[in-house]
């Protein structure tokens, strides 16, 4: 085993506060990154080491450069409900960082055998740029490792570091074998997880099919029925389906759709459609439309959805999505609407 280098340790004790610092605009950092798009992300953590934890990682690896040879001196944990995001956040984050390829690791081909399980993670050692803008530059050229995995996944690795490496513990082959089973249980969980989440869109099907033939228009909205509905009536506008195939974040989610219509008292399918082909909304419609530079029928959801309600009352979108009802098209019409009814 290698001497201690004591500088190293000392220097870093001395400057902890500029680490956490560091650590903590990386957080920042990578949630930028991850901001084009939805990738069904719950957690984005950053942490930079403890002295006590770099002390004995340096003793136990014998390293005798450890400047260079620890590479998760800042570590950042991006946590996502579906593994299935795993790999597109990784290839997200690679192509806009210095990877450090012989470094990297992908846990989960390590268990090359269909009768292994255990922890699957992918952790990439990277640098961030150099040439990155102003407001970044407290993490330019900074080493680091993301962590990227599932809740599951991270339940998982909570269990086994807690039980199994903090232990210290050399468990017998029957003990490991119970270990194995447990994980192999996370990963039937995550494979049905994500299977319910599928079931949505089979049940917005359904509602379709019975909507396309004059079926339980009466029917209260959930937010499958409306976006069924919308898909009804309003086939070639983008709606909830496509953002999430897109993996984008709408600015309204389909449930807050639900709560805006009903307090413009729009409540099932056949509301929606007298409402959507009623003259006035379409004359106030297609004036939207030509102010955001398309047609009435390619209109999102959430624009169609804005509209119905703004021309019920302009103060309801004001009330449930002001971001929306400040949008100067938005402003344009529905006020001037308003004037032309009083």
């Amino acid at each position: 085993m290698s001497m201690l280098p004591p500088d190293f340790i000392s220097d870093y004790e001395a400057g902890i506060e500029s680490h956490e610092q560091i650590a903590s605009s990386l957080e920042k950092f990578v949630r930028d990154l991850l901001s084009d798009r939805d990738y069904h992300i719950h957690l984005v953590v950053a942490r930079n080491k403890s002295a006590v934890s770099l002390k004995e990682k340096i003793t136990r690896k014998g390293y005798t450069n450890p400047a260079r040879q620890v590479t998760d001196l800042y570590g950042v944990r991006v946590i996502t409900y579906y593994s299935e995001q795993v790999d597109l956040i990784a290839d997200r984050l690679s192509s806009n960082l210095v990877v450090d390829e012989l470094n990297c690791v992908d846990k989960r081909a390590q268990l090359i055998s269909d009768e292994q399980f255990g922890y699957k993670s992918v952790h990439l050692v990277v640098n961030a740029p150099p040439s990155l803008p102003r407001q970044w530059a407290q993490v330019r050229n900074v080493r680091f490792e993301i962590q990227i995995r599932s809740v599951l996944d991270q339940a998982w690795a909570e269990i086994e570091h807690e039980v199994v490496y903090k232990s210290g513990i050399q468990y017998p082959p029957e003990i490991r074998r119970r270990f194995a089973a447990i994980a192999a249980n996370f990963e039937i969980l995550e494979r049905e997880f994500i299977s319910l989440r599928e079931k949505r869109w089979m049940m917005v099907d359904d509602y379709l099919e019975e909507y396309r033939h004059a079926e339980r228009l009466d029917e209260a909205f959930d937010a499958a029925r409306l976006v069924a509905a919308l898909e009804w009536l309003c086939p070639a506008g983008k709606g909830w389906r496509q953002w999430s195939r897109d993996n984008e974040t709408p600015e309204v989610t389909s449930k807050q759709a639900v709560t805006l219509l009903r307090e413009a008292a729009i409540t099932n399918a056949l509301e929606l459609s007298s409402a959507v082909y009623d003259k006035e909304f379409r004359t106030a419609s297609e004036s939207l439309a030509s102010l955001q530079g398309g047609s009435v029928n390619e209109m999102s959801h959430v624009t169609v959805v804005g509209a119905l309600a703004a021309a019920k009352d302009f103060d309801i979108l004001r009330r449930q999505l002001p971001g929306l009802a400040e949008s100067a098209e938005f402003v344009e019409v529905f006020t001037k609407q308003q004037r032309d009814r009083s």
